[in-house]
This record gives C-alpha cells, sequence and structure tokens, in this order.
C-alpha cells in the first residue's frame, strides 16, 4: 500500500495542472500466481497467491479556476481611435471588437503573400485607393460564398466537397478558391485574336462550385479579337 502512495506522490510531481485535479482510488487485489511449470500440478501443491495494488484516477475540473481564466480572457483592447470615454466607454469598445470576426475573416486574404506582394506607395492617395479596391474586393468575396451557400441551401442540392475534401453546404470563400485554385487557363494570340482553353476538364467538384456560383465551364474558353491598346 505504501508503493502506491509513493508513485501518486511521483505522478503528481511530474503534473503542472492549473484547472484539474485527479481523484486517484487506490484498489487492493489478491491474486493466482501463473505456475512455472508444465503439467498438472502435483497432489499436495499449494496454489501461490499474491497481493496487489492498482491505481485508478477521475479527472475533476476545478471550476473556479476554469471560470476565472474565461472572465480574464480577451477582456482588453490594447489600441483603438475611439477617444470618447462617455460615448465610447470601456464595455462598448470591447462588444465592437469582438463583434468584428466575420469582417476579419474576411481580410486574411490580404496577408496572404501568395495573392498579394510586398510593394511601397509613395503617395496618400495611392494608399487610399488601394483601400477601396481591397474593400470591394472583400464585397465581392463576401458576395461569393453568400451565392453559393443561398444555392446550396435548395432541399435537394447535394453539398460540395470543400477544405480537406469534406461534404458541407456552408463553404466559406476561402474554401470555395481553394477547389478552383486547382483550375488552368491557356490562351494563345494569333492574328490578333486571343484564344482561351482549359488545360484539362474541370472536376466535378469545380464545375459545380462554378455552377452555383451563377456561371458556366465556358467562362474559361472562347475566342474574340485584341484591339490595338489590348495587344500591347
Amino acid at each position: 500500500m505504501e508503493d502506491a502512495y509513493l508513485e501518486i506522490e511521483r505522478y503528481n510531481s511530474y503534473l503542472l495542472m492549473d484547472y484539474h485535479d485527479i481523484e486517484w482510488n487506490i484498489e487492493e487485489r489478491t491474486e493466482a500466481l501463473k505456475r512455472t511449470k508444465r503439467g498438472r500440478p502435483k497432489k499436495g501443491d499449494v496454489r501461490q497467491f499474491q497481493t496487489g495494488y492498482y491505481l485508478s484516477g477521475r479527472l475533476l475540473v476545478r471550476e473556479d479556476a476554469v471560470n476565472n481564466a474565461l472572465e480574464r480572457c480577451g477582456m482588453f483592447v490594447l489600441i483603438t481611435t475611439l477617444m470618447d470615454a462617455k460615448k465610447y466607454p470601456a464595455r462598448l469598445v470591447l462588444e465592437k471588437y469582438k463583434g468584428q470576426g466575420n469582417v476579419e475573416r474576411i481580410f486574411k486574404f490580404i496577408k496572404n503573400p501568395a495573392w498579394i506582394g510586398a510593394f511601397c506607395l509613395k503617395k496618400q492617395e495611392r494608399l487610399a485607393s488601394l483601400g477601396y479596391v481591397l474593400m470591394m474586393a472583400a464585397v465581392i468575396y463576401t458576395l461569393w460564398e453568400r451565392r453559393v451557400r443561398m444555392a446550396l441551401a435548395v432541399k435537394d442540392e447535394k453539398p460540395i466537397r470543400g477544405l480537406n475534401r469534406q461534404k458541407t453546404k456552408k463553404p466559406t470563400s476561402y474554401a470555395l478558391q481553394t477547389v478552383l485554385s486547382g483550375i488552368l487557363v491557356l490562351y494563345m494570340i494569333h492574328n490578333g485574336e486571343m484564344t482561351i482553353w482549359l488545360s484539362k476538364p474541370l472536376t466535378n467538384n469545380q464545375r459545380r462550385v462554378v455552377e452555383l456560383s451563377g456561371f458556366t465551364a465556358n467562362i474559361y474558353c472562347g475566342q474574340w479579337k485584341m484591339t490595338d491598346k489590348s495587344q500591347s
């Protein structure tokens, strides 16, 4: 029994748990020892037994510690431009910040170097123009997601495969972009005419995303004459 308590103390010394406790239980068991010799036991042989102690534990949550941590988590705003403390008290500023989750999710693509590379804008007017371009891109990005989700909301419409090929009826715009990112469009300019076509047929999933977006696969193929300005 003493060894069991020593084992509990040794195990607890390795644990660094701020939000949990372990309720230990020591069970005493008397079990028969296995015979070392083969065959049937001889007449008069006494069967050997040994007593062992088995540990089992139950994980308990420290409700007070968890609640205190949740109350402290995310309860501050580091920087804000809302300087009027009477009009915008601390609680209102925090509520407005917490409500920006959907907006910040949309602007994730700005941080992706594969989409937007690093460049320098020397004039304030150019920086403002870039802001409008990004805002319009975010609007289109959001409307695309909304249109596909509305199309998938139809009763008999089957889900598409989004990220990690998981079926979904509520894909994000990022998931839609990922599905279509594998499409390669080729083009050729000859005698003042441009021709575009797909390097390979669309997959069924890609075709569905295009159609749910309100288009057909024909947007990836066509031929038209080029003006002097477009050729330059």
